[in-house]
C-alpha cells in the first residue's frame, strides 16, 4: 500500500495509474513544465497525488497555508505567479475568490480526479531536470511577509536519504501524515516515505483516535509529534489500551517539552525521543540521529542521567576532542555533544571540560567512542564547539 486514509487505500500500481491520469489532466488544463500550481486543501490522498503528478510533468506545487488571512494568502500566491489553482471541495469558495483576484483558473479535486474514463493511463511528458523545483513551501513570516522556498527534486531525494541513513527508516516503516501538507512535516516526509517504499497514512489533521489505531497496527519509522499533540495521543492510547507495534523514533524539538513529558511519551510508546529540528529551506540537518532513550517504567529523568543513559552509542553521536587533552568525558554535564535535550539559551551554560565529571563507560583520555562514524556536531540538541576544539574524524564515516 502506498497511500491510505481512514476510508481508502491504494497500492503503488494504483497510485501510479492515478498519478499518470492526473498528470495528463494538468497538461490538458494548460500546465507546462516549470509552471506553478497553487493548492489550497486539507490533508488528503489527492494532495500527495498532485505532488507526484507535478513531478511527472515538471511543474511545481505551491502549498498554501489555509490558516492565513486572505490578504496573506494573496501575497503568497502572487509571490509565485501560478498558472492555476487547485483546491479541495472544503476550500472551494475561498479558493475561487482568491483565484478571481489573481486571474487564475480554479479547479477542485473532483475536476482533477485520478481515474481515467477509459481505464487507460496516458503517458506523461519527458523526464524533468533533477535540479528543477517540485515543491514550494513558505516560511512562517514571523520577521516579515512570508517567503517562498523552492525545493528541487534532487533536494527531496537528498532529504529522503537522510531519513534512511540517520533515522533508519526503511520500506517496512509507515509515516503518519497528520501535519499540514503546507508544512515540511506533512508533504516532504510523505514524498520521502514513498521514495523509500513505505506507506503514507494520511490524516486530516491530528486525529488522535485514528493515529492511535495506526500505532497499534503498523510499524512506523518516525512518528512526528509536537507539544500540543502528546497528551491527546496518550489519552487515546490509554482509553483503548493500545500497545505500540513498533516505532523507531518519536517526537522532535525536545527543548520545547517538559522533561517529565518526554519521559512519559517515550515510555508509553517504547520509542526513543528524536532530539532534532528542521527548517523549511534545508529539511532536517545531517547527523540528526541523536535520540533520548526510551525511559523504563519507574525511572526518573535524573536516574537515567546518573546511570549514563544519555551516553550515545558509537554509531549515533558525534564526539569532540580537545587538541591536547584527547577525548572528552561524557555524562549528563557533557550534553554539549552527548545528545541531551537543549534548554533555552538564557539558561544554558557552556560546557567546561575542567568541571565535567567522567563517565564510567567513556574514560579519559582514550575514549573508545572518539572514532564515531558520525563526526559532525549536531545542529540541534547541542551548543557550538569551543574555539580550538574539533570534531573527531573517522574512516568509517568516509566509507559511508
Amino acid at each position: 500500500v502506498s497511500l491510505s486514509d481512514p476510508a481508502r487505500a491504494f497500492t503503488y500500481a494504483e497510485t501510479r495509474d492515478r498519478v499518470d491520469v492526473l498528470a495528463q489532466r494538468l497538461l490538458d488544463a494548460g500546465i507546462k513544465p516549470g509552471d506553478r500550481i497553487a493548492v489550497l486543501s486539507e490533508n488528503c490522498i489527492e494532495y500527495v497525488e498532485l505532488l507526484l503528478a507535478a513531478a511527472r510533468i515538471g511543474a511545481m506545487v505551491a502549498c498554501q497555508n489555509w490558516r492565513l488571512q486572505d490578504a496573506e494568502l494573496e501575497h503568497c500566491i502572487a509571490l509565485v505567479s501560478p498558472a492555476a489553482m487547485v483546491c479541495s471541495p472544503r476550500f472551494r469558495e475561498r479558493a475561487a475568490g482568491l483565484a478571481v483576484g489573481q486571474g487564475l483558473n480554479c479547479l477542485d479535486w473532483r475536476e482533477c480526479d485520478g481515474r481515467s474514463p477509459d481505464g487507460q493511463a496516458p503517458e506523461p511528458g519527458a523526464p524533468v531536470d533533477p535540479e528543477a523545483g517540485l515543491m514550494i513551501l513558505y516560511t512562517s513570516g514571523t520577521t516579515g511577509p512570508a517567503k517562498a522556498a523552492v525545493i528541487s527534486h534532487r533536494a527531496l531525494m537528498a532529504r529522503m536519504q537522510l531519513l534512511r541513513i540517520d533515522l533508519d527508516v526503511d520500506e517496512a516503516d509507515g509515516f503518519v501524515a497528520w501535519s499540514p501538507m503546507f508544512h515540511m512535516g506533512g508533504s516532504e516526509h510523505s514524498l520521502s516515505t514513498l521514495m523509500i517504499g513505505g506507506t503514507v497514512f494520511v490524516a486530516d489533521g491530528f486525529d488522535a483516535g485514528y493515529i492511535a489505531g495506526l500505532i497499534g497496527e503498523h510499524r512506523l519509522g518516525w512518528l512526528l509529534l509536537v507539544p500540543a499533540t502528546i497528551e491527546r495521543l496518550i489519552e487515546a492510547l490509554d482509553a483503548r489500551g493500545i500497545k505500540p507495534l513498533n516505532i523507531k523514533r518519536v517526537g522532535a524539538m525536545a527543548d520545547l517539552l517538559p522533561k517529565a513529558q518526554i519521559a512519559q511519551l517515550s515510555s508509553r510508546l517504547d520509542a526513543p525521543f528524536l532530539n532534532t529540528f528542521g527548517a523549511t529551506e534545508t529539511g532536517i540537518a545531517p547527523a540528526s540521529r541523536g535520540t533520548i532513550p526510551a525511559f523504563s517504567s519507574g525511572a526518573t529523568w535524573l536516574d537515567r542521567c546518573a546511570a549514563g543513559a544519555w551516553c550515545p552509542t558509537p554509531s549515533t553521536q558525534p564526539w569532540v576532542a580537545h587538541p591536547t587533552r584527547g577525548a572528552c568525558t561524557t555524562g549528563s554535564k557533557r550534553r554539549a555533544s552527548c545528545g541531551a535535550p537543549r534548554r533555552r539559551r538564557s539558561s544554558t551554560p557552556a560546557w567546561d571540560p575542567k568541571t565535567s565529571t567522567p563517565c564510567s563507560t567513556c574514560p579519559r583520555p582514550t575514549c573508545a567512542r572518539a572514532t564515531s562514524p558520525n563526526p559532525w556536531p549536531r545542529s540541534s540538541g547541542s551548543v557550538p564547539l569551543r574555539a580550538g576544539w574539533t570534531a573527531t574524524t573517522s574512516s568509517a564515516w568516509t566509507s559511508r
